[in-house]
This record gives C-alpha cells, sequence and structure tokens, in this order.
C-alpha cells in the first residue's frame, strides 16, 4: 500500500474494509459534507481521545475505562448533547403520576 506501492480500489472487498463510504464521483462533494457535518460534535474529540487510551495491557484498559466514564459524565450534560434531546423529546408525553397527556 503506502510503503509498497500497492493499489487498492475502494470498492473493491478490501477497500470497503477500510473506507466509511464509497460513492460515485459525482456524489463526492455530497459525501465530504455528510461526513464533515458526523465529525463536526464535540464527542468526536472525546471518542478519538478514549480509543487512543484503550490499549492492552489490563492496567492501560482500566485508565482507559475510568477516563471513558469521565468524558461520558462530562458530554451528558453539556449544552449539544441537551440541545439535541430536547429536539428528539416527543412533544407529547403522559404526565408520571395521571397518565394524562402534556404538551
Amino acid at each position: 500500500m503506502i510503503l509498497g506501492g500497492r493499489c487498492l480500489a475502494a470498492a473493491a472487498p478490501e477497500g470497503r474494509l477500510i473506507c466509511d463510504e464509497v460513492v460515485p464521483a459525482a456524489e463526492l462533494d455530497d459525501a465530504v459534507a455528510r461526513s464533515v457535518a458526523a465529525l463536526d460534535s464535540p464527542a468526536v474529540v472525546a471518542n478519538r481521545r478514549m480509543l487512543a487510551l484503550a490499549e492492552e495491557p489490563i492496567d492501560v484498559y482500566r485508565e482507559y475505562l475510568a477516563e471513558f466514564a469521565v468524558a461520558q459524565g462530562e458530554r451528558a450534560y453539556s449544552d449539544d448533547v441537551s440541545a439535541k434531546l430536547e429536539r428528539r423529546r416527543p412533544k407529547h408525553r403522559p404526565d408520571a403520576e395521571t397518565g394524562d397527556r402534556q404538551g
């Protein structure tokens, strides 16, 4: 590949193992825009950092888990997560005590 000079077609079975999405050239701009939008989130940086910590031996893995728990706790109360949850919240929920619809 990079050092050996071998080419790998993205649409080939091997290529599909390293590519998230394969699109025709005419759809490339839209695919890039979708990928950029998906990566434009504070969660991406935190999750990438957690993946980098996830190596063996077990003590390193434990450190990863501890760091992951802290990062998830911080993310759970972040503004972007709260806004996303609020957008997805059903507009009408039954009242917990009476079962009546609230709006």
